[in-house]
């Protein structure tokens, strides 16, 4: 529920809305889903906290609007800790990506049960289970991702990880075309928003 700090009324009243990634084929039956799938539990939580009036609204089964609107305070509040520069700030320290971080070795797993996953040594990552990431300039690799080229994967997902070393779902490395240098890896998500979702500005209201 938002806060229900209203009392000198509401302001900064902003509009966006989120749409899912063009290449993901979910649909979503009511906001709730889309906001799941789309919105970071953390995020959630930020707008929950911050925003004094809410209103969300489907859009097709595409994704979202969200209105908010942010209360003050009041008199003798300093405006980095009035309700809107908290909503900003919070956000900003949610939208930083992981990485990229440099690779300095990948190697693939061919059993049947592994599906070609990939083990991936990437100094300092910070990845944990269940993020979903992608390379780039990987070394060794060339053609499409039918042909095994990993860096054409738009989105692997962190299965394990081990110290400097991670391991990912499976990938389309299927030819045998070996890794050789360089490459960075980075995540697709930040920690606002999920499933590589995109967002536009709007001035069309929803109160």
């Amino acid at each position: 529920m938002p806060n229900s700090d209203n009392a000198h009324g509401v302001h900064n009243k902003i509009t966006n809305i989120y749409s899912k990634n063009s290449d993901d084929s979910t649909t979503f039956s009511n906001v709730d889903e889309a906001k799941a799938h789309l919105l970071s539990a953390e995020a959630l939580t930020v707008i929950d906290e911050c925003a004094t009036q809410v209103q969300w609204e489907a859009v097709s089964n595409t994704g979202f609007k969200v209105t908010m609107a942010f209360g003050t305070k009041g008199s003798g509040t300093a405006e980095a800790d009035d309700w809107t520069a908290q909503f900003h700030s919070r956000k900003k320290a949610l939208e930083s990506r992981k990485g990229p971080f440099n690779i300095s070795a990948v190697t693939f797993d061919h059993s049947a049960d592994a599906n070609d996953e990939a083990t991936v040594t990437a100094t300092g990552h910070t990845f944990i289970v269940g993020d979903r990431v992608k390379f780039t300039d990987l070394g060794g690799f060339s053609g499409t991702r039918q042909e095994g080229n990993i860096n054409e994967d738009k989105s692997l997902k962190v299965g394990s990880v081990s110290g400097n070393n991670f391991v990912t779902g499976p990938t389309d490395a299927t030819s045998g075309q070996p890794y050789t240098s360089g490459g960075t890896v980075q995540a697709i998500d930040d920690s606002w928003q999920r499933n590589a979702s995109t967002w536009v500005a709007s001035e069309d209201h929803l109160f």
